[in-house]
């Protein structure tokens, strides 16, 4: 039998042979498979929205309306979210009463939007708020604030550098429209602060660190790669801290510093009104009973026919009142407390940023210009002296100890003190701007250097000490005020239309602690340097008004019961015979200003009672009372040969000064023939109050019982 051939037999095993099948590969189909798998395709055909007829709903120009916008607001596009944005900012101004229908459905939306990756839709975001939440009330804005700043929060904390420093701009946006709210949640935002600005309380410092902090934080990595992310933090961080650390009462006074020198003074402020004195009955035959003022800290005589003083109101309202007073101090403390807190963290960050940007500012030979370097200085100062401020005032100042202070401050105030007067030795023209900006900066400087004497003077039984390097502040203090006795025309003075009202504000805690740290002479300068500046401003100034408003407390604190100042009218007959010429020269200033500044006339009126009815020490003889009495005739009324009678700025007064002249007259006792014609000449054809005109009836019955 023939053999099959192996081609043959191949072919034959080749179709029973199995296939092997290999990872990574696919099977191979069949000859005989077929495709049994299909597709489908839709056409999408929405309405356009521009084509609809929506005549009895509130849309955009687009023709879009809340309900359409609000779901656009969360697409995943950015494109659509910000376009979301500006569609509901037009409707929004077309329809504002849509805001308040729907205040908790947009803000619950936009928020989300604060830590949206989109710079445009964040940028939106700000402009939405800023836009529209400064026109709601408190009431309908504040509940939804907690969660605006539990958001920003979130976003102060990104991990993206632009989203952190956008959040800075929405918390700036919260402070400016409710800022007593914001403050609330202090204990959440200082931290993000911290921690933006990289501050680790615990790493190398000159200082020694509290443990137990409660904004100390321990991260090494840095979060702000350039110096604009920094700058803008520490703005925002001076705006916060300076609500937040002055939302007490005693921090928002402009004289807070006379406060630490005498338990319970408070200074009255230029446009508060004075209570009525006078008690007026209509059908009592003597219409008029008056009794003499008790100024701001001695207690008022009780006259019982006054019916001034009930037993039952007392007994009702004295406990609640003494509950409020202690909340209040406990307030206050509370602020003190964290303010230390914030400066033992932060002090390490300030010190670091002074050392590396002040070398770019203060050259030797370099003008001084507005750079970011300028900029960062000029906050470390600012910062430092909100801080300062707010933890030395009060009792704080006393619990302090004298060495942490030594350690904490005068350590700074030795690196500042090299470059002082900031912008003394610059060369060239420098804009406006810069000028203010070194002015704002010696100031604070200024302040801080009074705040670390009145502390370590604080803890001192003896004479107050005053160390040599802080002689250049007295110096530039002088040259501030225009009597330094080295002339120079680089440092800023008081001639110059850069020094400002709030330059001097800022310079009279300063001056005020070097008249009760310096001995009796440069007392003596310093004050007469401060006569010579209020005499040179200008009449309607506000800088005349606070400085009148100094000199007064400044005289008028000495007679406080509890006054522990070491500067005395008493200790310098010659300082004392220079206030009396000053003094007998306000009521020429009261005639000048006529009718014009009512709150400084009030600021004089004021003063020339308390400095007569509270001379305690009696350093205001009788020939000052009858110089003072010649001084106020042209207030009222006189006669100029050639001329004839011209009426004073007495008569034209606002009701509440006029009530305030008649107690001055009340207090300066028996008045002259020449003075009572004055008065009398000025009330002949004139307008009064029915009861003001009875008020000064009754006084000169007073004064003068037998001439009237």
């Amino acid at each position: 039998m023939p053999k099959a051939s192996s081609r043959k037999k191949k072919q034959k095993n080749d179709d029973f042979q199995k296939t092997k099948l290999k990872v990574g590969k696919k099977k191979v189909q069949a000859d005989n498979f077929t495709d049994t798998s299909f597709k489908s395709k839709a056409v999408s055909l929405p309405n356009q929205s521009i084509a609809l007829d929506k005549t009895n709903e509130l849309t955009n120009v687009r023709n879009q309306t809340l309900n359409e916008l609000i779901p656009q607001l969360k697409h995943y596009s950015s494109a659509v979210r910000k376009d979301a944005i500006h569609g509901t900012t037009d409707l929004l101004n077309r329809y504002p009463q849509v805001l308040r229908g729907s205040l908790g459905t947009l803000i619950n939306t936009m928020t989300r939007l604060l830590v949206d990756d989109d710079e445009a839709v964040r940028k939106g975001v700000h402009t939405f708020f800023s836009e529209f939440l400064p026109q709601l009330d408190d009431s309908d804005l504040h509940p939804f604030l907690p969660l605006l700043i539990v958001y920003t929060c979130s976003a102060m904390t990104h991990i993206h550098e632009d989203i952190r420093t956008d959040a800075l701009k929405f918390l700036n946006l919260w402070i400016d429209i409710a800022p007593q709210v914001v403050i609330k949640y202090a204990d959440k935002i200082v931290p993000n602060y911290i921690s933006l600005l990289n501050v680790d309380s615990t790493s190398t410092n000159t200082t020694k660190s509290t443990t137990g902090s409660a904004f100390t934080l321990s991260s090494n990595r840095s979060q702000l790669s350039y110096a604009g992310s920094k700058i803008s933090t520490m703005n925002s961080l001076f705006k916060f801290l300076e609500i937040k650390l002055n939302s007490h009462e005693s921090a928002r006074d402009t004289f807070w510093f006379l406060a630490d020198y005498a338990g319970g003074y408070k200074h009255k402020s230029a446009t508060e009104i004075d209570t009525n004195i006078f008690s007026w009955k209509p059908e009592a035959q003597n219409s008029v009973t008056l009794y003499p003022y008790a100024g701001e800290y001695t207690s008022v005589p009780s006259f019982s026919h006054l019916n001034l003083f009930d037993a039952s109101t007392k007994s009702t309202l004295n406990k609640p009142e003494e509950k409020t007073l202690n909340e209040a101090k406990t307030d206050a403390d509370n602020v003190e407390s964290e303010s230390i807190q914030l400066l033992e963290t932060l002090n390490p960050f300030l010190l670091s940023t002074w050392l590396e940007a002040s070398p770019n500012v203060f050259t030797a030979t370099g003008s001084v210009s507005m750079t970011p370097s300028l900029e960062a200085v000029h906050m470390v100062l600012k910062l430092m002296q909100v801080l300062w401020r707010t933890g030395m005032s009060g009792n704080a100042i006393r619990r302090v100890k004298k060495k942490w202070v030594e350690e904490h401050l005068q350590l700074l105030l030795k690196h500042f003190m090299i470059h002082f007067p900031f912008g003394n030795d610059a060369l060239g023209i420098r804009d406006a701007k810069v000028e203010s900006v070194l002015q704002d900066m010696n100031s604070a400087f200024c302040e801080l250097t009074s705040l670390f004497l009145i502390s370590i003077n604080s803890h001192n039984d003896q004479e107050p000490t005053f160390p040599k390097w802080a002689d250049s502040v007295y110096k530039y203090i002088l040259t501030a005020l225009g009597e330094s006795p080295e002339k120079t025309d680089t440092i800023m003075t008081s001639q110059t239309t850069d020094f400002k009202p709030e330059h001097f504000v800022a310079l009279m805690p300063s001056i005020w602690t070097f008249l009760n740290s310096l001995e009796t002479e440069r007392q003596d300068i310093l004050f007469k340097a401060l006569l010579s500046y209020c005499n040179r401003s200008h009449i309607n100034s506000l800088t005349k008004r606070l400085t009148l408003e100094f000199i007064t407390n400044t005289l008028t604190i000495q007679n406080h019961p509890q006054y522990s100042g070491c500067f005395k009218l008493t200790k310098s007959p010659e300082l004392a015979q220079a206030i009396k010429t000053w003094v007998l020269g306000l009521p020429k200033t009261l005639w000048a200003l006529r009718n014009n500044s009512p709150n400084t006339s009030r600021v004089i009126l004021r003063a020339l009672r308390d400095l007569i009815n509270q001379d305690k020490s009696r350093w205001l003889d009788t020939a000052f009372h009858n110089s003072l009495q010649l001084n106020m005739v042209p207030f009222f009324h006189v006669t100029i040969p050639n001329k004839g009678p011209i009426f004073g700025p007495f008569s034209t007064l606002p009701e509440d000064l006029q009530r305030l002249t008649i107690e001055l007259l009340y207090y300066l006792g028996k008045l002259n023939e020449k003075l009572l014609r004055s008065i009398s000449a000025s009330t002949q054809g004139t307008e009064f109050n029915p009861e003001t005109k009875r008020y000064l009836d009754e006084v000169m019955k007073h004064c003068n019982p037998l001439s009237i």
